[in-house]
């Protein structure tokens, strides 16, 4: 890579971590004070301070896009599946890690964040409001290792203004941290990061073999020895697990009774693939989307199951819709044009779509502080 180019990359990066930091106080008093009017102030005087030192230049902004996002995530009502990881939040109060983590066996490291945010006496929704922060900063640097530097921030913006992440993120809080780092260890190759992914949620174990093709081959026995010496040793624990959370779901028709998936589900199916033609994002999706159509082919009467894989492609859009405005603009070589026009219909629609869903027709209660 050019120098200069690394230079630039280098300093957007450092923007970016020195606007992240900024953030935290402000997110950390806005959600622990249970009062709107307060927590609006807080966060605004965050804004503020982060746009003014950033000049108002694009990278602040997209931080206080996710500051904005991640407070008022915290501010959801404590509905289904997110009120039962409120539950689980609590039972960390006076009780040991290691019999916490015994309980929570299916995702242990998910449930390691929710211990250690307890033992520091965080409230529960300032736990989720840095966790959500945390996480989009992990999806910037996904996006700055596959996009140029108009692409990044444009890929950013989408990400933060497609709502069914945004809308989703609590309610499938294990899925959406594990989808989000398992992506992150595939693009930056990392074993240890989509280990930690998948022992969040186990249906992220599907993006692996996407990492293993690419391992040299003493990596890969390496890998086996240890996973062999695993098995061994958890055998029984192992079985159990098996049993209960994996061969009973699946035998199972429908644990929780779902609607089969709607035309906009089959859409961001659709709209995920596309951009298999691009090299790089083929060699970091082709399997797992592969893969995650065919289990959801072959489970397609389990629609608990089918609806949670189907979530994943929801993931893909930001990148995807950046590809193929980007190879629509090259195609007409008109690429400033095109591209803009294009990439402007995406955001505005986003963003309309995104204040509707939010303040006139939610599907779960916001701002229920």
């Amino acid at each position: 890579m050019n120098p200069l180019v690394n230079k630039l990359v280098d300093e957007k990066m450092s923007k970016l971590i020195l606007y992240q930091l900024i953030s935290f106080p402000f997110l950390i008093i806005a959600t622990s004070q249970n009062n709107i009017e307060i927590e609006i102030f807080c966060i605004l005087i965050g804004a503020l301070s982060i746009l003014i030192i950033g000049k108002f230049d694009s990278i602040s902004i997209i931080i206080v896009l996710s500051l904005i996002y991640s407070w008022i995530l915290s501010t959801k009502g404590l509905e289904s599946d997110y009120a039962d990881y409120y539950i689980e939040f609590e039972k960390a109060n006076n009780i040991s890690f290691i019999e916490y983590i015994s309980m929570n066996m299916k995702s242990p490291i998910f449930y390691s964040i929710f211990y250690v945010g307890n033992q520091l006496n965080l409230t529960f929704r300032t736990l989720v409001g840095l966790i959500v922060f945390f996480l989009n900063a992990v999806y910037f640097d996904v996006f700055k290792n596959i996009f140029s530097n108009k692409n990044f921030k444009i890929a950013c913006v989408l990400l933060l203004l497609y709502f069914p992440i945004f809308d989703s993120s609590n309610h499938l809080f294990r899925q959406h941290l594990a989808t989000i780092i398992v992506i992150w260890g595939l693009v930056r190759f990392n074993g240890i990061i989509i280990f930690i992914a998948v022992f969040s949620h186990l249906t992220s174990v599907i993006f692996t073999p996407q990492y293993l093709i690419y391992l040299k081959k003493k990596h890969i026995i390496y890998l086996g020895l240890s996973f062999g010496l695993f098995l061994i040793m958890f055998y029984e624990f192992i079985l159990t697990f098996v049993q209960s959370f994996i061969v009973d779901r699946v035998i199972s028709k429908n644990i929780v009774e779902l609607e089969a998936l709607n035309l906009f589900s089959y859409l961001v199916i659709i709209v995920s693939i596309i951009p298999l033609y691009n090299l790089k994002y083929r060699r970091l999706f082709i399997l797992p989307i592969i893969i995650f159509l065919l289990v959801m082919i072959i489970l397609r009467d389990n629609s608990e199951l089918v609806l949670r894989f189907s979530k994943y492609f929801h993931y893909l859009i930001p990148i995807a819709l950046v590809i193929i405005s980007s190879s629509f603009a090259s195609y007409f070589k008109q690429n400033k044009r095109v591209y803009n026009i294009i990439v402007s219909i995406f955001i505005i629609s986003l963003s309309l779509y995104f204040n509707y869903k939010l303040f006139l027709n939610p599907n779960w209660v916001y701002f229920n502080i």
